[in-house]
């Protein structure tokens, strides 16, 4: 197992591609109280302000705030999960 960060640092400096996060869908909110959630990695806690979100396996997690708003933009006409028509 490689356990030195500064090996791991620079080999990915050195050596990494770029690669873009594939657009998917989330549905999130913003929470006004700190909250618990079970997650895959087990239980994690969100700030007040952070986002709640379900990812595309149906798993939820807490994003902080300011993560959230720099890389999550709405997808203009929908609100929810279910199609503009009503349907899920």
């Amino acid at each position: 197992m490689i356990d030195d960060m500064e090996y791991l640092r620079k080999l990915l400096v050195n050596n990494g591609r770029r690669y873009v996060k594939k657009p998917v869908p989330v549905l999130a909110i913003q929470i006004d109280d700190e909250f618990k959630v079970e997650t895959l990695e087990g239980t994690m806690v969100g700030k007040k302000g952070d986002y709640l979100v379900m990812g595309i396996k149906g798993e939820l997690y807490p994003v902080d705030r300011e993560i959230f708003e720099q890389t999550y933009e709405p997808v203009e006409g929908t609100n929810n999960l279910r199609s503009p028509e009503g349907r899920s």
